[in-house]
């Protein structure tokens, strides 16, 4: 295990700034509470600054990670005067959402501005580095920092990683949904698709409103179907490990994610994933992974979810694919060594 040059610190900590607080439980606070807590395993103090960050917080400490390159854009625009570099984590929207022009000129250029301002620039997965590479080039941007690949992790529980498919899962699949309600998630696309299996089978969603007329679609459905589908709201960890710990199979049919450490959380309990091909998720899982489905496709969703619950072949190669990925993706110590080279290489 490398040992972290303290005298990079000056005496000073890490600040890591999320656009979004604990109270939203959203990825960019997720990561940021992870980081936190890798960082002071490693000996360095790390304090978490939401949205601006004071001028105090920008004095005690000798560098930031800043998550979100437009939503942070002025919070990086705060450090610059105080001459404390920082390196930008590409969290999912400002890498597929304002860098791909999909929001507006102005958020590009914000994202933009963050980035070239920074030491190192941070993907969460495969793709990302080789996006932002592609970006820069097709619009002939110069001064673009290194891109490192930090992927996320999450506890692995060595004992359930053996588990199998249960053999009789045909009729009363239990389906399983991680994620706040909002369209980046499409989790119509999941629960259209979970319908077209056997009446026995069951779909359990996680996750709170960001999108209330996208919650009503969903309560609707759970109402017509009020033995089959249950929708639990915004949950602790803890209960979203149960209730990872009883399924069969977790469905992830985003249109866009920068991380997606869900993925982690799911191998971690023994849950193979079955998630849309999409960037964000082939970065993580890579393209041989066998458990994809057409992005936003409902049909082939469906087809997907009634052949892991028919063939055992299927449901055996899907595990078989998780329990080899999880020895990577189920590593804290590995992303925490990971973490501690890129905030050397910020302050160096």
């Amino acid at each position: 295990m490398s040992v972290f040059d303290k005298s990079l610190l000056r005496g000073r900590g890490v600040l890591i700034i999320t656009p979004y607080g604990p109270e939203t439980g959203s990825g960019n606070w997720r990561t940021a509470e992870r980081y936190a807590r890798l960082l002071r395993g490693q000996g360095v103090a790390a304090e978490i600054a939401v949205g601006l960050p004071s001028p105090p917080q920008i004095a005690a400490s000798a560098g930031a990670l800043v998550l979100h390159a437009r939503r942070s854009h002025a919070a990086a625009l705060a450090l610059q005067p105080a001459q404390r570099p920082y390196g930008v984590v590409l969290t999912g929207t400002d890498l597929y959402a304002d860098l791909a022009g999909l929001t507006t000129p102005a958020f590009f250029q914000q994202a933009i501005d963050t980035i070239i301002h920074a030491r190192v620039v941070v993907g969460l997965q495969g793709d990302a580095c080789s996006r932002l590479e592609f970006i820069a080039q097709r619009e002939r941007l110069s001064g673009i920092p290194p891109c490192r690949v930090l992927l996320q992790s999450a506890v692995g529980d060595m004992s359930r990683l053996q588990r199998r498919p249960r053999p009789d899962r045909a009729h009363d699949l239990r389906v399983l949904m991680v994620g706040h309600v909002r369209k980046e998630k499409d989790p119509l696309t999941g629960f259209q698709a979970f319908l077209s299996l056997p009446a026995g089978t069951t779909l359990r969603h996680l996750g709170g409103s960001l999108d209330d007329a996208l919650v009503q679609t969903l309560q609707t459905l759970a109402a017509q179907n009020p033995q089959r589908i249950a929708l639990l709201g915004h949950c602790d960890p803890d209960t979203v490990r149960a209730e990872m710990a009883k399924a069969d199979l977790l469905v992830h049919p985003s249109l866009m994610e920068g991380g997606a450490l869900v993925i982690a959380e799911a191998f971690g309990q023994g849950l193979p994933v079955l998630a849309s091909r999409i960037a964000g998720h082939l970065g993580i899982l890579g393209d041989d992974y066998p458990a994809f489905f057409s992005q936003g496709d409902t049909l082939d969703l469906s087809r997907q979810l009634l052949a892991f619950a028919a063939d055992d072949k299927v449901a055996a190669s899907w595990h078989d694919a998780m329990a080899q990925r999880a020895l990577q993706l189920c590593n804290p110590e590995r992303e925490a060594q990971d973490l501690a080279g890129i905030v050397r290489d910020i302050l160096s």
